[in-house]
């Protein structure tokens, strides 16, 4: 009898441990984020773990993502928008954090800045990193620099970075 209940429980945990990548990639993405330049929020609840956490039954099946953070136009990041994309099965979530309860994740809205933001994930895809870098550096706005974000982890290959540039959007001549 305890030899079964051993085998039930390491069973469990073996299931629990392959049915949930979202840890995997939250504690990925916490691991990267002194990386390079820009950090993660300065608040004392990590808006990342909370948004992995709430978009975690909807990555069971996936091994590899591409993480779109931008950090809203203001001396703190404490709100952001993005994109997370499930590389695996070629789904694309649009997620936003307006204030400190409320986290948003819904299919990628119609709007320029959405379509601004995939192009980069192609750009970043196609390997076109230096591209994003000099239409990050050519852009000149008053106000404060934000610098846009793109985490890629891939759970099989071990593989995990971050990337980082200048946000050119108002540059654009969007209309």
């Amino acid at each position: 009898m305890k030899k079964k209940k051993i085998m039930l429980f390491s069973f469990l945990i073996l299931l629990l441990n392959n049915g949930c990548n979202s840890p995997k990639f939250y504690n990925e993405i916490k691991r990267m984020y002194f990386k390079e330049k820009l950090t993660h929020n300065s608040l004392k609840k990590d808006i990342n773990k909370e948004l992995f956490k709430r978009i975690q039954d909807r990555l069971v099946q996936t091994e590899h993502i591409i993480y779109y953070y931008q950090p809203d136009y203001s001396v703190s990041d404490n709100n952001f928008s993005g994109i997370i994309l499930d590389v695996d099965n070629g789904i694309y979530f649009y997620i936003k954090r307006k204030n400190i309860n409320e986290i948003i994740i819904d299919t990628i809205p119609n709007s320029a800045y959405s379509k601004y933001q995939i192009d980069n994930i192609n750009l970043f895809i196609n390997n076109e990193k230096e591209k994003l870098k000099k239409m990050g550096d050519k852009c000149t706005y008053s106000g404060v620099n934000v610098y846009d974000n793109i985490y890629e982890i891939d759970l099989v290959k071990n593989m995990s970075n971050k990337f980082y540039f200048k946000n050119y959007f108002y540059c654009l001549d969007v209309q």
